[in-house]
């Protein structure tokens, strides 16, 4: 049996959660809670397999209780329930070891199906929050795709666009293989661009490259 504890200042929709789970088999709801003190309470009572969480509970409670579980319980799954798709919390509750979200306004079967999908250790994400991180995924990328295509130019070193993105990869520790994979390309035509890359910056051994732009990457972020 899945035991599942349910945290949500809305006591109505925590009854709700209730009723659809305790008609399941295999699912049963141990604790209802509507504020972070009363969720970590029932936390050290109950051992709950899963923890059903508002995310945005007052004063980032849900955040402080998900940073509790990850200390003293990490065998605990945490779900957050997410009304409003806000990056930023998203981002925070990953940072202490979310196994997944769910938007609210969501179907019976989907809050089942992901209650035993978070029990058996996989990784749940709705639509909108799954876009959210493919969003956060890429603008760290160009970020960083930018400040090294920067110190290249401080260096005197000009790239095409494709070369840098190949030189990204490379200062990732991508092989051809998979660099090919991320740009569409075939191996054959990453390999091209890799030597072109090499004559660019005139270092031809793919280890002394890689270390030569980590410490271009590292000095600007040192030096902000």
């Amino acid at each position: 049996m899945i035991e599942v504890l349910v945290v949500d200042e809305q006591k109505l929709f925590s009854s709700s959660i209730q009723v659809l789970i305790d008609g399941q088999e295999d699912i049963q709801v141990v604790g209802v809670a509507d504020n972070g003190k009363d969720a970590l309470d029932q936390i050290k009572a109950f051992e709950p397999d899963v923890v059903l969480m508002d995310i945005h509970l007052q004063k980032s409670s849900s955040i402080k209780v998900a940073q509790f579980m990850d200390d003293e319980y990490p065998h605990i799954k945490k779900i957050f329930l997410v009304e409003r798709a806000d990056q930023q919390m998203i981002i925070q509750a990953i940072a202490v070891g979310a196994d997944g979200f769910l938007m609210k306004k969501l179907q019976p079967e989907q809050l089942y199906n992901s209650i035993r999908e978070a029990y058996l250790g996989r990784v749940i994400l709705s639509g909108n929050v799954a876009r959210i991180l493919v969003d956060y995924t890429r603008e760290i990328i160009i970020d960083k795709k930018r400040i090294l295509g920067r110190r290249l130019h401080q260096e005197g070193i000009e790239l095409t666009s494709r070369q840098l993105d190949v030189t990204y990869y490379l200062l990732e520790g991508f092989t051809n293989k998979q660099i090919a994979k991320q740009l569409f390309l075939s191996e054959g035509t990453v390999k091209n661009y890799v030597s072109s890359v090499y004559n660019r910056i005139g270092i031809h051994y793919r280890e002394k490259l890689i270390h030569y732009l980590r410490n271009l990457v590292e000095y600007h972020q040192r030096s902000t």
